[in-house]
């Protein structure tokens, strides 16, 4: 569930360059949500760097939440939808230390489906070590090979999950079917929410959506600040500084403010709907704030 603080930190500087080993056709972007993921701990399970292609009935598993709930990028193919076989690349975002500072790392998965002798399996591979920390350059530990795939009858919601994994993959809360969010009415994006929980889940996404176009637009000023030949080397640091720092104490004041809206709820239990809903209107001024300067 999305808690009001979104930081924005150096980050934003470069883009996640992926390692992908496999051929890519195109770049898709979802909200995708890992609900968890669970592995075995058991060496003798390993053969070399990778897990035994089957699951084995003494696996003892370590299990991680809230993996990622973020707009990400989906490196895979343009057919994949109708293929018989596919690879889904997910990147995530840059995870943060215990202090809460962005780091360097990502989690990043590999999604496949695949016909072995007639049977259509699914797997799961990520880059995280046996402590469930994302410090590979590759995807190269594989979760198991008998995962279960379900795709939303009618909407464009695909989800993979089984023995302690869950991903949902939304490629309905997208910049690319969305590219000005703050100009969308979202009564239909509401419309199954049957509940104050609904409608904080449907609320959370439209935030990480948001986000995504705060990003886009300050990456896209950073950029031009960079490839601005009148500028000097220490005058474009003092201007990007000046960019990230601004954005910063724009998300300080954002947080404070929905932490007040949902004070003011008192006991309901309405405060995390408002509060959310709140810094969704926060992020819609802030992007029209941004758009005379960076659009």
């Amino acid at each position: 569930m999305h808690s009001c603080r979104l930081t924005f930190t150096l980050y934003l500087l470069t883009l996640c360059g992926l390692n992908l080993g496999y051929a890519v056709d195109i770049e898709e972007q979802a909200y995708v949500e890992v609900e968890s993921v669970a592995w075995c701990l058991k060496p003798e399970h390993l053969k070399g760097r990778h897990w035994t292609i089957h699951r084995l009935p003494d696996c003892e598993y370590e299990k991680r939440h809230d993996v990622i709930r973020a707009i990400c990028s989906i490196h895979t193919t343009t057919d994949w939808r109708t293929a018989d076989d596919w690879t889904l690349i997910v990147s995530g975002p840059k995870v943060k230390d215990e202090d809460r500072q962005t780091t360097d790392q990502h989690y990043f998965f590999y999604l496949h489906k695949y016909n072995f002798n007639g049977e259509v399996q699914y797997s799961i591979n990520w880059n995280a070590d046996l402590k469930g920390n994302p410090v590979y350059s590759h995807a190269q530990w594989n979760l198991g090979e008998d995962y279960t795939y379900a795709k939303h009858p009618t909407m464009d919601i695909h989800t993979i999950e089984g023995h302690g994994f869950k991903m949902a993959l939304n490629f309905e809360c997208s910049l690319l079917k969305y590219p000005e969010p703050e100009s969308t009415k979202w009564d239909h994006y509401y419309q199954d929410a049957v509940s104050n929980f609904d409608m904080i889940i449907r609320t959370s996404e439209l935030v990480e959506l948001h986000a995504a176009r705060i990003k886009a637009l300050i990456q896209q000023k950073i950029k031009e600040i960079t490839e601005d030949g009148s500028n000097t080397p220490e005058y474009i640091d003092t201007l990007t500084q000046a960019v990230i720092k601004t954005q910063e104490s724009w998300e300080a004041y954002a947080t404070a403010q929905c932490a007040e809206v949902a004070i003011s709820y008192g006991r309901g239990s309405g405060a995390s709907l408002g509060s959310t809903m709140q810094y969704m209107e926060l992020q819609v001024e802030r992007i029209k704030a941004l758009l005379p300067v960076y659009k």
